[in-house]
């Protein structure tokens, strides 16, 4: 097995409005987009022969997750799970207040250690 995705089997719509996904931009600002509703996806595994064809093939048990999902403007709209790009950090449940910069910034300096550490 050389990799392993996930493709969407299901979207449900947020059935209650105001969660939000948080993203941390390059600059380090903070970024709040809504939370349009739950992708269930199925994770597969990738196999890749000496032409680069790549075979798909269900993983035993089929594992599946349901994960937040986001809409983007940029992208004709199209809906994707909110860990698809990066600087994402958390989702914030209804009425939640949106993080001080004094959280961002902690959580920015978290970031940057563990790429550090990855180094």
């Amino acid at each position: 097995m050389d990799d392993f995705l996930y493709r969407t089997i299901d979207f449900r719509p947020a059935q209650v409005h105001g969660w939000r996904a948080c993203f941390i931009d390059d600059d380090g600002s903070l970024r709040v987009d809504p939370v349009v509703g739950w992708l269930v996806q199925e994770r597969y595994g990738v196999y890749r022969d000496g032409r680069e064809h790549v075979h798909e093939e269900p993983v035993e048990g089929y594992e599946r997750r349901v994960i937040a999902a986001t809409h983007s403007s940029e992208w004709e709209g199209r809906v994707f799970e909110v860990d698809f790009g990066d600087g994402f950090w958390k989702i914030l449940p209804p009425g939640a207040a949106d993080p001080t910069t004094e959280e961002v910034a902690a959580e920015r300096k978290y970031q940057e250690q563990r790429k550090n550490a990855r180094r």
